[in-house]
């Protein structure tokens, strides 16, 4: 079976603790940004349930989104989440809640209150690439037709694959309102990430016939089957009415031509990396030679046997599935004098069926300073 390789950007890891198996970290847990009626601004607040969040930043209020998504995250199947409150959806108060997040366990991010604003989404595409541990779920404009969507995509260079644009706009039934009301569905779309995840794994596409957006009543413009195709070939997923639900009708990020396109296949490099990341913090107390590596080899093949048997991989058995090298050819003398082990994985993801490489760089030898 003939193997298509593509270099990933390596990671890099700091102290941590002993520990014996590399442990799947958490695929789902959302970041909100937004405003409220109360709350301490730029504390991230963990939060188990909407009544918590009830408790802590109040309840619905027309001009701030944040409820409502935050609503509509539990009721698709999240099961936590970490808010933290803004005075303003400016670049300052993004940039400094930004900054917090390397205190929290969150995978996803999601701004209910940024309306559009091309500045703030380009500034949260940046930190998400520069990072490389999060992914951005893109709030649409208002009142934008199919082919304006894919414009204000095109024209501002929204090109990325730790992002996805879903599009149009949904309706809901606001507990205080009479009419329908209007809001971005990016807490609506974090829920159901979670809920795929638990129900078939990360490497599932969030999308497809029996994926109910919980809560959402209609769409702002219900696009035409010629516009469906088009947002789709634009990397742009639509939302569609279907058999009196709304269901999400793709499942991309916003990078064109690898298979990176595929938000299942970008979640699934995200979610081996950042366990292995974390599951190797151990090798900084360690001498860095073959004895680590041997062990290193061993903890990853294990790790990624498991996402074999999940499913995730392609491969009747293990070596058709993935390999991992860790040994004197990865780790060269320039390596090893950075203070560093570097262990490569190739990885044969089963859907879409193609093969990519993971570097990883780990901390590693008792000397480090």
């Amino acid at each position: 079976m003939s193997k298509k390789f593509k270099k990933v950007k390596g990671i890099e890891i700091g102290d941590g603790s002993r520990i014996k198996k590399i442990e799947g970290v958490s695929t789902s847990n959302t970041v909100f940004i937004g405003l409220s009626e109360k709350g301490t601004l730029n504390k991230p607040e963990k939060i188990t349930s909407f009544e918590d969040f009830q408790d802590i930043f109040g309840g619905f209020s027309e001009d701030q989104l944040l409820a409502y998504n935050v609503d509509g995250f539990f009721k698709n199947g999240g099961t936590l989440c970490y808010v933290i409150r803004v005075e303003n959806i400016g670049i300052a108060e993004i940039d400094d809640a930004l900054s917090s997040l390397e205190k929290i366990e969150v995978n996803i991010i999601a701004i209910p209150d940024n309306r559009g604003s091309i500045e703030v989404i380009k500034e949260v595409i940046e930190f998400c690439e520069n990072d490389g541990n999060y992914f951005y779920i893109i709030e649409p404009p208002v009142g934008l037709e199919p082919d304006e969507i894919i414009n204000f995509k095109d024209i501002n260079g929204l090109n990325s694959s730790f992002a996805a644009l879903y599009y149009p706009n949904i309706y809901i039934n606001a507990p205080e309102m009479e009419e329908q009301f209007l809001i971005q569905p990016s807490g609506f779309i974090a829920g159901i990430y979670s809920r795929t995840d638990s129900r078939r794994g990360v490497w599932k596409a969030p999308a497809g016939r029996d994926v109910e957006i919980i809560g959402a009543t209609g769409l702002e413009i219900d696009p035409s089957e010629s516009e469906l195709g088009s947002l789709n070939n634009e990397n742009i997923n639509p939302l569609r009415s279907y058999q009196d639900k709304v269901i999400p009708w793709g499942g991309k990020t916003l990078e064109k031509g690898t298979e990176l396109k595929y938000i299942a296949t970008k979640r699934l490099i995200m979610y081996i990396k950042k366990s292995i990341y974390k599951g190797s913090q151990w090798a900084i107390f360690e001498p860095n030679d073959e004895k680590l590596w041997a062990k290193l080899r061993t903890l990853a093949f294990d790790f990624l046997t498991k996402v074999w048997r999940d499913g995730a991989l392609h491969g009747s058995r293990p070596q058709e599935a993935f390999f991992v090298k860790c040994d004197r050819e990865t780790n060269t003398e320039n390596v090893i004098n950075r203070g560093k082990v570097r262990i490569e994985l190739g990885i044969a993801i089963s859907k879409p069926a193609e093969f990519t490489r993971i570097n990883i760089e780990v901390f590693a030898g008792k000397d480090k300073k």
